[in-house]
Parts: structure tokens; sequence; C-alpha cells
């Protein structure tokens, strides 16, 4: 296998040749960065330009392994679908049913930075609230999921509890 491995590394340079095969790429990332409801404006980035690169190094690879120069459809499809399942692994936020590469870089989906950003704002426009009372301003997201929020938030010292009432730190 290794003697293999040489042997491709040495002997073979695959590249995309093929407008066709360029222009798959490209709207795969096109596709994916207008996400499930075909507006960029608001939506959560699901694929970077990073993302795309890794898709492209992934099909000259399934290209080397066939010992070709030449990558074909199949080496891009095979990447593409490298690439969803991977991102299907990390970076799916089951809360919007969407991919997000949010999770990834930053370790919270979009919809939980939106909804962690109006408790702080809920608790700065009230001047301190109780759970109770931010579980009843905020105005997306389960009663569990502003509990797990506001845990979140103390935990990284955005707020904290004084005698029952939560305040902005």
């Amino acid at each position: 296998m290794r003697a293999y491995v040489a042997h491709a590394k040495e002997t073979c340079f695959p590249v995309i040749e093929d407008e066709e095969f360029a222009k798959r790429l490209k709207e795969f990332f096109v596709g994916f960065r207008a996400g499930a409801d075909g507006q960029e404006s608001d939506s959560p980035v699901p694929v970077t330009f990073r993302q795309v690169e890794a898709i492209q190094r992934i099909a000259e690879s399934s290209a080397r392994v066939r010992l070709s120069d030449t990558v074909e459809m199949q080496d891009i499809e095979r990447a593409v679908d490298l690439v969803m399942e991977s991102m299907k692994e990390v970076g799916y936020d089951p809360e919007s049913g969407e991919f997000d590469v949010d999770i990834i870089e930053t370790g919270q989906s979009k919809s939980q930075r939106d909804r962690r950003e109006e408790i702080i704002s809920a608790i700065e426009e009230v001047g301190g609230a109780t759970k109770n009372e931010i579980s009843d301003l905020v105005s997306f997201g389960e009663s569990y999921q502003i509990e797990h929020d506001i845990e979140q938030l103390q935990e990284r010292g955005r707020i904290y509890e004084m005698e029952g009432e939560l305040n902005i730190a």
C-alpha cells in the first residue's frame, strides 16, 4: 500500500481542467451559501471557501488514487459526498435543520447565538430579571433551551445571578 501511495504521489498530478467540473464546484458552493431557503441575507453560512478548497483537494486525491492526471465528475461527486457527510457529523444544527459552520467555528449555532443575544437584550431592557421573566420575554426557543442558554451565558461570564435576578456582567 505504501509503495502504491508513493507511486501515485510521484507520477500523478491531477488537475480540474474541464469547465463542467469547475462549474459543478461553483454550483455546490453557491447553492450551499444560499442555504435551504435560497436567501443569503441572514442565514448562517454553511459552506466557506475553505470547504470548497477541501472538495477540490479530495477530488484531486480521488483521481490520484485511480492513477489519473485528470479529475472526472465521479471524483467531484465523491468529494462533495464526503464533505457533506462530514458536515452532517459536525456542523448540523438540529434546531434549524440546516448546516451551520458557526457550530464548528464557535461551538454554537446561529440560532443559539441569536437567542443568547436576545436574552442579554431582555436583561438589559428590564434591568435585571428572574429566569421565569426572561423565558416570557424571549420570543423564540423552548424553555429548556432558554435555561441552557442562561447557564452557558453564566459560565462564560456574560451574565450573573444575584438574589434570584439575572444581570449583565
